[in-house]
């Protein structure tokens, strides 16, 4: 599928002008969340000069996204996504700019990521399904809530702490004004919480927010 350069979302770090159509992502992730593995390459890395290039990297076996070997160059990575590119022998985060940008963070560590609590139900008594933001599902037996944020372990792949919504908890800032800022939680407000961005006291809503270990 592919999306008209003109009508792309402005999140996505590419320019308006140029050929009529670029490659929409397949992603679990929204549209303004996500890009496909041809764009970052080609577009956004530049390792590729043209699409032929960029599918020739993807189809070797070079690209893992949160530790799977990715061979489909349409596959969208999104927001918090760990992309290991061993052609080059580095690793990025996908993550927000200030500016509203998708951008490539380069770190060090891959084993794991961060990933917020959309939804949940109960399975029985001692189990519940937990939806998450990327797409995955766990089935668990410890206690957590929508919207707090888990720690995958991408080796186990199983969770490996519970980062719970709560005051003075580390966030990232996903959707709005103040996208792409850090902050904490002063105060929870039912759905929304009170933050503090270059010294300005805000509120802003619980779902343009996602609780993190540490900044990137």
């Amino acid at each position: 599928m592919h999306q008209k350069r003109k009508s792309i979302p402005k999140s996505w770090p590419i320019p308006r002008k140029g050929t009529t159509y670029v490659m929409a992502p397949k992603s679990p992730h929204s549209l303004t969340h996500s890009l496909s593995l041809l764009v970052i390459l080609r577009d956004v890395l530049h390792l590729a000069k043209n699409a032929a290039e960029a599918k020739a990297i993807i189809k070797a076996g070079e690209i893992e996204i949160n530790n799977k070997k990715i061979i489909d160059e349409k596959f969208g990575p999104g927001l918090l996504d760990i992309i290991n590119i061993k052609k080059i022998k580095k690793t990025y985060i996908l993550t927000i700019t200030e500016g509203g940008k998708l951008s490539l963070k380069e770190i060090g560590n891959t084993k794991f990521k961060i990933s917020k609590v959309i939804g949940k139900r109960i399975i029985n008594k001692k189990q519940m399904q937990i939806n998450l933001m990327d797409g995955r599902n766990f089935i668990v037996k410890e206690k957590m809530n929508t919207n707090d944020s888990l720690l995958i372990d991408l080796e186990k792949k199983a969770i490996s702490k519970v980062l719970p919504l709560k005051k003075d908890a580390q966030i990232f800032i996903i959707k709005g004004k103040w996208q792409g800022h850090f902050s904490k939680i002063h105060e929870i407000k039912g759905s929304n919480v009170d933050i503090t961005i270059d010294t300005k006291k805000t509120t802003i809503p619980i779902k343009n927010i996602i609780v993190i270990e540490e900044k990137w």
